[in-house]
């Protein structure tokens, strides 16, 4: 059992190091974009219930319903959780076997996701996860908004927060960001 965390700690340690070395050659600066300017909102979250997918589904309609084009992009723990989900045009889904060793996503949406250019990136994922991790690091976007030390604006989220609590958190502060 020992073995295995030292074996797992190693692996982490080398994980976060390539993640470093490629968010500095990425060389993306962060700027600052009112809500009122965004155009393209990119939503990284963990769909882990029924229940989350519909709240998520519930902000993406309110983004979109003021005229934003949003691109949810939602980890799957299980595969059998999206079974039950009609296909959205902006809704896509990594799955635990679009991960390499390391924990890296990889495959079509993951690639589409770090290539498309958004004004606002919220990260509104549960648990310390290396991919969301990842791909909040590495996406090419002019604002990125979330709880992790990659975010531009930082908004902490609560043990006890649920995520209709942490999307209105959110939500309030977007709107409020004003550029000089």
């Amino acid at each position: 059992m020992k073995e295995k965390n030292i074996f797992q700690k190693l692996k982490n340690i080398w994980a976060n190091f390539y993640l470093r070395r490629k968010v500095k050659a990425l060389n993306y600066p962060a700027r600052i974009v009112n809500y009122e300017e965004a155009g393209k909102i990119g939503i990284l979250y963990t769909l882990d219930t029924i229940a989350t997918y519909e709240r998520i589904a519930g902000f993406v309609k309110k983004l979109q319903d003021e005229q934003k084009k949003v691109r949810a992009l939602g980890l799957v723990k299980r595969k059998e959780d999206t079974r039950q989900f009609l296909p959205k045009l902006s809704f896509d889904f990594i799955y635990p076997g679009d991960l390499n060793w390391f924990g890296k996503p990889g495959g079509k949406y993951a690639e589409d996701f770090l290539l498309e250019e958004l004004d606002l990136l919220l990260d509104v994922t549960k648990d310390d996860d290396f991919a969301a991790h990842y791909l909040f690091s590495l996406a090419k976007a002019k604002l990125k908004v979330g709880h992790s030390g990659a975010a531009a604006v930082q908004i902490n989220r609560r043990q006890d927060m649920s995520l209709e609590e942490y999307l209105k958190e959110i939500d309030h502060y977007i709107r409020i960001i004003k550029k000089k």
